[in-house]
């Protein structure tokens, strides 16, 4: 799924809204400034998996095998992400 401009626009707009308000979050709860950098990127990492997974599931839902040929392929597809030791595509991180 390639993401659009505007999208990747909006997606950018709220995840500084998001990680600034964590950071002041963190903040009163009296963490460092080191200690705050570092868990609010741990946060915006896991949210960005659990959407990536979500958006994934969303498309394998999407998509069923017309024929026993395409389900093979997908199934190796599922095979060799799980065996080459290489994140998935849910769990890449979004360069943005």
């Amino acid at each position: 799924m390639e993401i659009t401009s505007g999208f990747k626009t909006t997606l950018k707009k709220y995840y500084k809204s998001i990680k600034k308000r964590i950071n002041i979050f963190l903040k009163k709860l009296g963490f460092s400034k080191k200690k705050t950098y570092e868990v609010s990127n741990q946060v915006v990492t896991e949210m960005y998996g659990t959407i990536g997974r979500y958006v994934q599931k969303n498309i394998d839902d999407q998509i069923e095998p017309k024929s026993f040929g395409q389900g093979t392929i997908k199934n190796n597809l599922e095979l060799f992400n799980q065996t080459s030791g290489l994140p998935s595509y849910s769990e890449r991180k979004w360069n943005i």
